[in-house]
Parts: C-alpha cells; sequence; structure tokens
C-alpha cells in the first residue's frame, strides 16, 4: 500500500490520508496564526493554556516524530519558537531506507504536515528533544520507522507521534499486518504511540455509504486522536463551547474497526457496530483541538498561515504524555487500560456529531465515536497520567 498514491487520489476525488487541512489531504496540518481574532488561528501555546498545559514541559523525555515525505526548514521552526516565546529546540534526524529531510519550500502538503507537527511540540514542550523519523510514504517504511524508534537506543523516544493514515479497506492485508506488528512491538518497549483519527469525518473518506475508520488510529495498540472545534470562548482565552469538528466536507474521523475485534480495555463501553452486527475496535481514544477555532499558527517558508487536522490532536497529546513521563521518570506504554478504567482523567465532549450524509456518530457521555474519552484537562490530567502504576 503507497500511502502517497492514496494521499494524491484522495485530493481529486476520494479516500483519506490522516489527520487533514482543507480541500486537499487528509495529513491533518494545522494553520499558523497569531491571535484568535486575526483570522489566523492562535499558537500551540495558545491552545496548550487553554487546556491548562501551560508552564508544564517534558525536560528530560523525547518525541518522536514520524514524517512519510516532504521536510521542514529549520529557520521556520526556529522562527515559529521565537514568536511563540519559547527557547528553540534540538531537533535529531534518522532516515529510514536512505529517504531524509527533503524541504521543497513548503510547495507539499508533506512539508505543512511537518512543520505543524513540528512547531505544536517545540511550542508545548520546548525541553523535551524532538527526533524526526523520515520514511517514504508507503506501509512497509512506515512499519521500518515505528520499529526504527521502538529501538533507537541513542535517542530513545517516549512517544511517537504519527499524523497519517488511510481507510482500513484501501490497506494491503500484508502491509497492515507489517505496521500493527511494529506498533505492538513498539508497545511492548513502553513506548506510546499517538496516531491522528483523520479529517473526513465517519467516511474516512470512502464513498460507498459506509462508515470507516483510518489504520493505524485503529490499531488496538496506539493512541487514537480525534479532533475538537470551538476551543476558544467569546473573550478568546475562556475555554467554552467546546464540540466534535464537523466542518460538513471536513472533520473528525471516529467509529468501529471492521479489522481489530473490541479490545479488552474497551469492553466496558458501549460501541457502534459493524454490518455483521460486530462490534469492532473503537476509534478514537482522545481528542483536542483540530478545527477552524481556532485553528493553530505555524510558520511555514518564512510566512505565518493557519492549520488545523486531527494531526494536529497527535502531537498535542503527544505532549501532554511527554509531561507525564518527564513527571514520572520513565515511559507510559499503551496505557489504555489505564485510560478507560479512569475516564475522568479527561474532560467528555458531549455535543456535535461527525456525521456525513447522514453517515456517522454523534457525541454523548462516555466513549464516543467522535471524540473518544475526551480532551486534556491540564494539569491534572498529566499528574493522573504520571501516577499510573
Amino acid at each position: 500500500m503507497n500511502l502517497n498514491e492514496q494521499h494524491e487520489r484522495k485530493k481529486g476525488r476520494t479516500e483519506s490520508h490522516s489527520a487533514g487541512r482543507d480541500g486537499n489531504c487528509d495529513c491533518g496540518a494545522l494553520i499558523p496564526s497569531g491571535t484568535a481574532t486575526d483570522g489566523l488561528g492562535s499558537w500551540p501555546t495558545d491552545i496548550a493554556h487553554s487546556y491548562g498545559l501551560s508552564g508544564i514541559d517534558a525536560q528530560g523525555t523525547c518525541i518522536g516524530i514520524i514524517s512519510l515525505g516532504g521536510g521542514y526548514n529549520p529557520d521556520d521552526l526556529n522562527r515559529a519558537s521565537d514568536l511563540m516565546g519559547q527557547p528553540r529546540v534540538s531537533v535529531s534526524h534518522i532516515p529510514i531506507n536512505g529517504s531524509f529531510n527533503n524541504f521543497q519550500n513548503g510547495t507539499s502538503d508533506y512539508d505543512t504536515e511537518l512543520a505543524l507537527d513540528l512547531q505544536i511540540v517545540a511550542g508545548i514542550v520546548p525541553k523535551a528533544s524532538i527526533v524526526i523519523y523520515f520514511a517514504a510514504n508507503n506501509g512497509p517504511d512506515l512499519a521500518a520507522a515505528i520499529r526504527t524508534a521502538a529501538t533507537d537506543t541513542e535517542n530513545s523516544p517516549h512517544v511517537l507521534s504519527i499524523s497519517w493514515g488511510l481507510a482500513e479497506k484501501l490497506w494491503e492485508a500484508s502491509d497492515r499486518n507489517d505496521v500493527e506488528d511494529a506498533i505492538e512491538r513498539a508497545a511492548a518497549r513502553n513506548l506510546s504511540v499517538v496516531v491522528a483519527a483523520g479529517d473526513m469525518l465517519a467516511t474516512g473518506g470512502v464513498l460507498d455509504d459506509c462508515p470507516h475508520v483510518l489504520f493505524p488510529a485503529s490499531s488496538p495498540f496506539a493512541i487514537a486522536c480525534g479532533g475538537t472545534d470551538g476551543l476558544f470562548g467569546v473573550n478568546g482565552v475562556t475555554p467554552g463551547g467546546e464540540t466534535v469538528w464537523n466542518e460538513q466536507t471536513k472533520g473528525t474521523t471516529g467509529g468501529f474497526s471492521q479489522e481489530f475485534a473490541v479490545p479488552d480495555y474497551q469492553q466496558s463501553i458501549q460501541l457502534p457496530q459493524t454490518a455483521a452486527g460486530l462490534p469492532g475496535r473503537g476509534v478514537p481514544d482522545l481528542a483536542a483541538a483540530a478545527g477552524s477555532s481556532p485553528a493553530y499558527r505555524i510558520v511555514l517558508n518564512g510566512k505565518e498561515q493557519p492549520e488545523k487536522g486531527t494531526s494536529a490532536a497527535a502531537p498535542l497529546w503527544a505532549a501532554v504524555i511527554a509531561m507525564a513521563c518527564a513527571k514520572r521518570g520513565r515511559g507510559l506504554g499503551a496505557f489504555h487500560k489505564f485510560l478507560y478504567e479512569n475516564p475522568l482523567l479527561c474532560r467528555e465532549i458531549i455535543t456535535g456529531n461527525n456525521r456525513f450524509h447522514d453517515i456517522g456518530y454523534y457525541a454523548g457521555p462516555g466513549w464516543n465515536a467522535c471524540t473518544g474519552l475526551g480532551v486534556p484537562k491540564g494539569a491534572d490530567t498529566v499528574q493522573r497520567l504520571a501516577e499510573m502504576p
């Protein structure tokens, strides 16, 4: 399965990629904007502040980011850090099968995606180190990148952020199994793998009048992240009115897996059913800001612009996990069991839906197929995760 081919196909017609931006790819980049009122969105630091995460860093931890194509300009990253009032960050590169930092002057969606991922992490936890695993846009290289991160003794990442994906039915079974094996092995090594749920609403970008979720977000060993909108209240600072991200043609993907059975940690929650009447692994597990209100402000090729998508929610949660790891002194791994046993460590999102053409799901109390168990509750979420047995 070549994710790049599906990415290009989706631009003109159907399927999905991962967390995405308006109109093009489903790889989910946010748009840089300086304030909540200038039309450009909010800096990652502002969004972290709205979630009560300001002043909690992750010194001594490492966050891995997988990039399946494109690259970044260090000057963009440094400028974004400067404009956010944060110290500049340390970034390492690991090539997978000959891939490298191939920045295209911001002309590719891949450049935008990596800028989004990097600047969210750099803005929220600047004292954490960052390592980028550059790989080609296909299943085997994605699996290789995950395995490399899991065995990377030089950088020893605590959490790995993945903003890429494809509807389950579009994967070759061998590629999907290879990536799933890699994620499972990473979890066994105490590496948390955080994955964007996708931006094509409940259909996952597949035009067959059925709901679909994306893989690798649907992996039972991945921490899948959906998206919300309306984080800021009327004064642009106070949290309020946060709902499911749904902008009619773009919005958070979520639902049930048709490839993976309900894992033990989800046995106690109500899940959607497959066409065959059998429940599958529910997606997502968690959520964070991903929509236009506010979008994320980033710097790309020297210019500030806004971006959005669930691929912003993934690095945001990666930063939260890194905060907990720093307090804890070790990794969290696949912490699903603890998460579902302690749902109050998140703030529920109970309004909105991810429906497209009458296909999809509504939010509600408890776990739901739009935003999972909810969004971060600031320092309380970090502390509870740090205290996990």
